[in-house]
């Protein structure tokens, strides 16, 4: 974790972190090999316009608990992060549902994290906010050994992926673009690849039930409809 100074020159860029990523991280079995630190991020990073939209959003970081069930290889550490406290009884529920490993030992792998915050914002912006977190966090992640998993990947996970030294199981936030319809279409006919008809489909801030604030100019937004 970057502090400053000397430290703050050698931080690695995301894109250099995300070159330790290696194919066998996620496949870890019959505890073989030195095993793997994963720290799960289930942020609902979204605009926060959408976010007000959504009430209780930080319930929705619950849905990420199914990835637990990485922890029945016994070679793999996991630290779970979230807005509030999960309840234990949600915890053992899912740990009772692993194959072929106690609850005790999976238990024991496991590490939990939160904010205590639980207003409409992305879990991943209250962690930036908490730098002694994140710092305790970082005393358990082994260098070379640890990587982040998200439910979103947008320029805040980016930032925490960066503030922590970890890299990040997912795609850049920069080339996210080129995954979207509209994207692809483009990326196709750059590279006179064949692909289906579309239409574009252009809307702009006055046609909107609830237009975003924004600095008076219409918002004009187009994608791509099949």
């Amino acid at each position: 974790m970057a502090t400053g100074g000397t430290d703050e020159l050698a931080a690695l860029s995301f894109r250099e972190l995300q070159q330790q990523l290696q194919p066998s991280w996620g496949h870890t079995t019959e505890g073989r090999g030195p095993g793997v630190d994963v720290l799960m991020v289930p942020s609902l990073s979204l605009d926060q316009s959408q976010m007000d939209l959504v009430t209780g959003a930080h319930h929705y970081e619950e849905r990420q608990l199914f990835a637990l069930i990485g922890l029945r290889h016994p070679g793999v550490r996991m630290l779970y992060a979230s807005s509030k406290p999960l309840g234990e009884l949600v915890v053992d529920a899912v740990l009772e549902l692993l194959p072929g490993v106690p609850t005790s030992h999976a238990r024991r792998r496991l590490h939990l994290f939160d904010t205590d915050d639980a207003s409409n914002r992305p879990l991943t912006a209250k962690l930036l906010e908490r730098p002694s977190l994140l710092a305790r966090m970082a005393e358990l992640l082994r260098p070379g050994r640890s990587f982040i998993s998200c439910f979103v990947v947008s320029d805040l996970e980016r930032q925490l992926s960066e503030r922590l030294q970890v890299p990040l199981l997912g795609t850049p936030p920069d080339v996210l673009h080129w995954g979207s319809k509209a994207g692809s279409r483009a990326l196709f006919a750059r590279c006179g690849v064949p692909h289906p008809r579309a239409r574009r489909l252009c809307t702009t801030s006055s046609s909107w039930p609830r237009p975003p604030p924004h600095s008076g100019r219409p918002i004009r937004s187009c994608a791509a409809a099949w």
